[in-house]
């Protein structure tokens, strides 16, 4: 059902709310979770126009996880996992409280042993669930370094609570109370982020981002931000070599006599002289939605050094991925980090080891078979 459609059906009904003491209900069929997503917008917005009371919760269905929005206490959300920024002050020290002394304690102690830590775990003490997580995260006054920081903030999350097993989840809105950040740009980019995150990663989730009851005006935003539909097409072509398949074929062998296979054959070559005695296979990997998961995934620009960790089977065959990896901006690595250190996209040995934290950040673009 269109936006406006709803809003034809909604607008009288609301009116007459107005004037009489009645009870209205649309009844929406449980597969069509647009109609009840518009009807839910159309009814809020209404509502607010119109002074009338709507409840203190509005949710909708991402298949297949559902986010909620809701008025009220964070301290109270039963859920395995609470995200705190150890950069608002107030929000750290309201759960900190609520957690008791010994969690206080345990998170100086982290804070002190491991200050480039990008996040800080904690038990959830005298609170409901298992875990807060501390992030390390600052506001920006540029709009897109805000956004990124957000972006980053919600895949840091997504990263540790899946590391964790955990299956659900408690926001405050990050950098709208005593950071003051402008309220469209945090919401929007939160419930966007969250929203691809579980498309992307088929995550059967519960999210909730909860806000102080004197909220309202950030309350009203992700209402709508959470309502509407939000997925704007992407405009990408495949690579020119990739193959078409009625199979849904993932690996496709490279051809000898192209230039594709050529030019992986050479690089692989020149440096594994005298250790490989031929290539068996190139294959070309061709998955557009691939995804490494982990604390931090290593790469090394040396084949020899790759080679070390390849094992044979039983025919002698060995096997190394050949991948696109964008490390951005490095710094040395430390092998307690369990994510990457604010400000750094990746993390080095300084010589050819890098180590990667996101998941977009690498594609596994060829698999070399060999002996």
């Amino acid at each position: 059902m269109k936006m406006q459609q709803s809003l034809l059906l909604v607008s009288p009904q609301m009116q007459q709310l107005t004037k009489y003491p009645i009870k209205i209900s649309f009844v929406i069929h449980p597969d069509r979770t647009d109609t009840y997503d518009a009807f839910q917008l159309q009814i809020y917005s209404l509502g607010q126009q119109e002074g009338i009371a709507t409840k203190k919760s509005v949710s909708t269905t991402v298949e297949p996880a559902k986010i909620e929005v809701e008025k009220g206490d964070i301290t109270k959300q039963p859920v395995d996992v609470i995200i705190g920024s150890s950069s608002s002050e107030n929000l750290k020290q309201i759960l900190l409280e609520a957690e008791g002394k010994e969690v206080e304690n345990a998170y100086d102690e982290e804070a002190k042993n491991n200050p480039p830590s990008s996040i800080i775990s904690t038990l959830s003490g005298q609170l409901p669930g298992k875990r807060i997580f501390f992030l390390k995260w600052e506001p920006n006054t540029n709009p897109e370094t805000l956004k990124q920081s957000i972006i980053d903030l919600i895949w840091n999350v997504i990263q540790n609570t899946t590391s964790y097993k955990f299956t659900s989840i408690a926001f405050l809105a990050i950098g709208c109370g005593e950071h003051a950040c402008p309220v469209h740009i945090v919401v929007k980019t939160m419930v966007k982020e969250m929203k691809q995150q579980i498309q992307n990663r088929n995550l059967s989730w519960s999210i909730k981002f909860i806000i102080e009851p004197n909220q309202d005006n950030v309350y009203d935003e992700f209402c709508t931000q959470l309502l509407l539909s939000n997925q704007e097409p992407i405009d990408y072509q495949l690579p020119s070599t990739w193959q078409t398949s009625k199979e849904d074929t993932m690996r496709f062998t490279v051809p000898k006599n192209t230039d594709e296979y050529k030019s992986i054959f050479i690089s692989f070559d020149e440096t594994m002289k005298k250790i490989y005695q031929e290539i068996i296979k190139i294959e070309r990997i061709q998955n557009e939605r691939w995804t490494a998961y982990g604390v931090g995934v290593y790469f090394s620009s040396s084949v020899v050094y790759s080679h070390a960790f390849t094992r044979s089977n039983a025919n002698r065959e060995r096997c190394m991925f050949v991948s696109r990896v964008l490390i951005g901006k490095i710094t040395l690595e430390n092998r307690s980090m369990k994510s990457r250190p604010l400000g750094f996209d990746s993390t080095t040995d300084g010589y050819h080891i890098f180590v990667t934290y996101h998941d977009a950040q690498t594609y596994a673009e060829y698999l070399i078979t060999y002996r």
